[in-house]
C-alpha cells in the first residue's frame, strides 16, 4: 500500500524516467504500470545502481535515449535497501551522490526487509520515501506499515498532473477530502499529506497492537541485528561445508555471504538452492512438504522477487514466458519446468531465532546428503459418501502397467491389485544416474521412451523383458510376492530371450549414460496409488482450449469411459467389478504431459500443460492444474478391461 501511495500520486512528466532495480519485490516493479503513463520506465541491475549518479547512466528498456530525458526533479529511481529474495544489502551511502547528479534523482527506498533486522536511521539516509512494514519489524499485525516522506518530497505527492494530458487514477476515500461533490468533479482534498493520503479507515487495531510490540522490543536494535547475524552467519558455514561423498555441495548459496564485507552486504537472510550428487537441483516443493512434516516451514519459489528469481536461477524473458506457457504461474507449485528450477528456498532469522532452531534445520537438511530425502507418508483419507447422491457409472476402458519408471507401458487386459493398493509391479523399478538420488524421467531423459518392458516366461519362471530397438534385451527378476500374484492371474506367456547383459549395463547403453537400476518400493510420485483418467473428461477440456489432449500423454494406469465429464473430482467410492477403491485426490500434472511418450519428444506448440493452466477445467484455480483422479485398492483383486465401475460422491460435492 505504501508504495501504491507513491505510485498514485507522484508527479511525472513525459521526459521524467521511472528507474527500478532488478531485485526490487514486485510491489515496487508495479509502480511501473502507473508511472509508464506519464514517463520512461528503466531497469537497473542492482550491483549499478551507484552509476545512475553518472551521466551515462545504465538504464535498460529506456524508449528514448538518455540524453532526451530527465527533468530535474521528477525522476524517481526506486531500489531495496535489502533484497527480500537473498538479503543483499544496497549501499546507502550512495543515495546522496543520486540525488545530486544530473537526474536529480528522488529516491524511493523500500526498506520493509531492511528496517527489520537493522538500524535506519533517517537522519543520515536522504531518501525522499522509505516504505517500512510493521508485520517485518515485529511480526503482528500483517498489512501494516509505513511511508515516510521527506518535507522536501512531499509536495512531489500532492501534485497528481501528468504532462500528456492525461489525469493520473489518483484515488481519494473516506477521510481523504475536506469536501466532496457526487453529482460533479468538485473534491478539496484535506490540507495534511497523510491526510490526503489516506485509503479509507485506518487499521486502528493494527496501529495498537504495533505500538505494543514496538515497545516489547526491550534490546536496542543493533544487539537485535548482531545476534540474527551471527546466527545466519553459523547457518550459512555449516551449510555450505555438507557435501555428498563425492564432493558434490549440497547446496548453492545466493547472495552476498561470500564477500569480504558480508558484515555490511548481507542481511539475515539465506536463499539456496539443494543439489544432488550429480549437482542437479532438487525441486524445492519436495523440500518444503518433507520440512512440514517435521514443523519446519520454509519459504519457497521467488518470494515476490520476479528479478532475483531471473538473476540468481538464470531466467531469461523468453524462458520466464516459456515457463508461463508451460503452465507456472505465481505461487504455484510447478517447481521445475523443461529440468530447470522455477524458484528457490529462503531462511530467515531475526531476534526471536534461536540456536536450537538453527540445529534443528541443519539435522534435516543433512539427511540430504548422499542418500535420501524425508520420506513423506500419505495420509489416510477417507470421504463420507453422500447417500442421496446418485451413482454413475462407466466402464474401464484401457489398463498400463509401468513397471520402470519412465519407460513405455504394458498394457494388459487384466493386472492384480498389490497389497500396499497400487497395480502389482506399477512402477517397481526406476533408472538413476550413478550417485544420482532421485529417478530419472521422461522429462529430463527422453531415451527412457526406447525401453519396451513385457512379461515373459523363462524356462517356467516368470521375468520382466526389457528390449530396445538395436540393444537386444534383458531380464530384471521380479519379487516373489508379485510372481506368485501374477502366475495366478496371468498366462499364455511368450518365452523370454537370450541376453547376456547385466542390467545396470544394459540401461546405460540404452541412455548412454552411467546408470544403475533400482527395484523395491514404489518408485511413483504418489506411491500405493493407481491413476484414473476419464476420456469425457479428456474431450470436454479439448472442446474448452481447442487443445488434442490424447490419453497417452497422462500415463494413467486405469482408462475409463461414460462416465459425466468431471465427475471423478467428487468421487468419494468406487467400485471396479468386485474390487473397492478409495479417491486419494486429483493429480497435479507437470510438464511431462508436453512430452510424447512413444518418441519422448516434447510439444514444440499448443502445450497441453498451458492449455490445462489457462481453463482450469474441472478445478477450484488454486495449485498446479489437474487431471485424472487417484485410487487406492481396499484389498487384493482384479482390473479388467470392458468391466463395470461405479461411483458415488462425496457429501457436499457438486459433481457426480
Amino acid at each position: 500500500r505504501e508504495n501504491a501511495a507513491v505510485a498514485e500520486t507522484v508527479a511525472f512528466s513525459d521526459s521524467s524516467i521511472f528507474a527500478y532495480s532488478d531485485l526490487n519485490h514486485t510491489s515496487v516493479v508495479g509502480l511501473r504500470q502507473r508511472a509508464q503513463q506519464c514517463a520512461q520506465v528503466a531497469t537497473v541491475a542492482w550491483e549499478e545502481l551507484d552509476l545512475c549518479a553518472c551521466s551515462s547512466a545504465p538504464l535498460h528498456g529506456l524508449i528514448r535515449p538518455v540524453e532526451g530525458l530527465g527533468s530535474p526533479g521528477s525522476n524517481l529511481l526506486a531500489f531495496p535497501g535489502e533484497c527480500n529474495f537473498s538479503g543483499m544489502r544496497s549501499n546507502l551511502g550512495m543515495i546522496h551522490r543520486l540525488r545530486e547528479s544530473k537526474f536529480r534523482w528522488r529516491v524511493l527506498l523500500d526498506a520493509a526487509k531492511l528496517a527489520s533486522s537493522a538500524e535506519l536511521r533517517l537522519n543520515e539516509i536522504e531518501a525522499d520515501f522509505v516504505c517500512v512494514s510493521f508485520y517485518k519489524i515485529i511480526g503482528y499485525p500483517t498489512g501494516l506499515g509505513a511511508l515516510i516522506v521527506r518535507h522536501d518530497a512531499a509536495h512531489l505527492l500532492a501534485d497528481t498532473h501528468c504532462a500528456r494530458g492525461a489525469t493520473s487514477p489518483h484515488y481519494f476515500g473516506g477521510g481523504s477530502v475536506a469536501a466532496v461533490a457526487a453529482t460533479s468533479d468538485f473534491a478539496v482534498p484535506r490540507p495534511a499529506l497523510w491526510e490526503q493520503l489516506e485509503r479509507g479507515t485506518p487499521h486502528y487495531m493494527g496501529i495498537m497492537s504495533a505500538v505494543d510490540g514496538l515497545l516489547g522490543m526491550r534490546s536496542p536494535m543493533v544487539v537485535m541485528a548482531a545476534h540474527a547475524q551471527a546466527v545466519t552467519r553459523s547457518v550459512y558455514q555449516a551449510m555450505t561445508a555438507m557435501h555428498h561423498g563425492n564432493g558434490t555441495p549440497l547446496v548453492k548459496v545466493f547472495g552476498n555471504h561470500a564477500s569480504s564485507n558480508w558484515r555490511q552486504s548481507q542481511g539475515p537472510t539465506i536463499a539456496f538452492v539443494v543439489l544432488d550428487a550429480d549437482g542437479i537441483v532438487v525441486p524445492y516443493t519436495r523440500i518444503a512438504k518433507a520440512a512440514r512434516e517435521q514443523s519446519i516451514i520454509l519459504r519457497v519459489g521467488c518470494m515476490c522477487n520476479p528479478g532475483a528469481c531471473q538473476r540468481f536461477l538464470g531466467i531469461d524473458d523468453l524462458q520466464l514466458r516459456e515457463n508461463y506457457a508451460a503452465g507456472k504461474v505465481c505461487s504455484d507449485d510447478n517447481d521445475t519446468v523443461n529440468g530447470k528450477p522455477t524458484g528457490g528456498i529462503r531462511i530467515s532469522f531475526g531476534r526471536m531465532s534461536t540456536w536450537s532452531d538453527a540445529r534443528r534445520w541443519l539435522r534435516f537438511l543433512k539427511g540430504y546428503v548422499d542418500h535420501g530425502e524425508v520420506t513423506v507418508a500419505l495420509p489416510r483419507v477417507v470421504l463420507p459418501v453422500d447417500a442421496s447422491a446418485p451413482e454413475v457409472e462407466g466402464t474401464i476402458t484401457g489398463l498400463a502397467v509401468f513397471p520402470v519408471k519412465g519407460c513405455r507401458a504394458m498394457r494388459p487386459q487384466a493386472w492384480p491389485l498389490a497389497e500396499d493398493g497400487g497395480l502389482v509391479l506399477d512402477r517397481h523399478w526406476a533408472v538413476y544416474k550413478t550417485a544420482g538420488r532421485f529417478p530419472l524421467n521422461l522429462k529430463g531423459c527422453p531415451a527412457l521412451a526406447k525401453i519396451t518392458v513385457d512379461l515373459r516366461d523363462a524356462a517356467g519362471s516368470l521375468v520382466l523383458e526389457a528390449s530396445a530397438v538395436g540393444f537386444g534385451v534383458v531380464h530384471l527378476p521380479l519379487p516373489d510376492p508379485a510372481a506368485a500374484s501374477l502366475v495366478k492371474h496371468i498366462h499364455q506367456l511368450s518365452p523370454a530371450q537370450a541376453t547376456g547383459f547385466a542390467v545396470d549395463e544394459w540401461f546405460s547403453n540404452v541412455l548412454g549414460m552411467p546408470v544403475t537400476v533400482k527395484g523395491g518400493s514404489s518408485q511413483a510420485n504418489a506411491p500405493n496409488t493407481m491413476l484414473c483418467v476419464s476420456h469425457q473428461s479428456l474431450l470436454r477440456t479439448e472442446e474448452v482450449t481447442g487443445v488434442q489432449m490424447p490419453m497417452p500423454r497422462f500415463r494413467a494406469n486405469v482408462e475409463v469411459a461414460d462416465f459425466p465429464a468431471f465427475s471423478e473430482i467428487g468421487w468419494a467410492r468406487v467400485m471396479a467389478g468386485e474390487v473397492a477403491l478409495e479417491p486419494r485426490g486429483m493429480c497435479a500434472r507437470c510438464p511431462a504431459v508436453d512430452v510424447d511418450s512413444a518418441t519422448g519428444q516434447r510439444t514444440e506448440c499448443q502445450s497441453i500443460l498451458a492449455a490445462l493452466a489457462t481453463a482450469r477445467p474441472g478445478g477450484d484455480g488454486r495449485g498446479p492444474p489437474k487431471m485424472g483422479v487417484l485410487l487406492r485398492g481396499t484389498g487384493p483383486g482384479l482390473l479388467r478391461v470392458g468391466e463395470q465401475v461405479i461411483a458415488q460422491a462425496a457429501q457436499g460435492s457438486p459433481a457426480g
